[in-house]
């Protein structure tokens, strides 16, 4: 004999046509999803166009001829100016290195994504 009322309710989210949709996110369409970015990937994206626009400013900065021919000021930004010319090397580095691991991740990405 089976119990009819089961004391465990069930519920189920539907579609707009009433279909019901599975439990698992893998197993959904790629047109139901909701997000098709990763949002550590473009926060990452964009850290790195910031990182690659202050060292175009900074490098751009160093070019500019001034009255005296230094870079002085009275405001105090030649200390900062000089530390951040000196990192310049490394944050290209950093930044070329972050592009090519993005580039990287999202062709391991499309590569996944066609093979199934």
């Amino acid at each position: 004999m089976q119990d009819t009322n089961s004391a465990s309710a069930s519920f189920r989210e539907i579609d707009e046509h009433g279909n019901a949709l599975p439990h698992d996110p893998a197993a959904t369409p790629e047109e139901t999803r909701k997000f098709r970015v990763n949002p550590f990937i473009m926060v990452l994206w964009v850290l790195n166009g910031a990182l690659m626009v202050l060292v175009g400013w900074a490098i751009s900065e160093s070019f500019e001829p001034t009255f005296f021919g230094g870079t002085t000021s009275e405001s105090g930004a030649v200390p900062v100016f000089f530390v951040l010319m000196n990192s310049v090397p490394q944050l290209l580095l950093i930044s070329a290195l972050t592009t090519v691991a993005l580039l990287f991740w999202h062709a391991w990405q499309w590569q996944k994504r066609r093979a199934r």
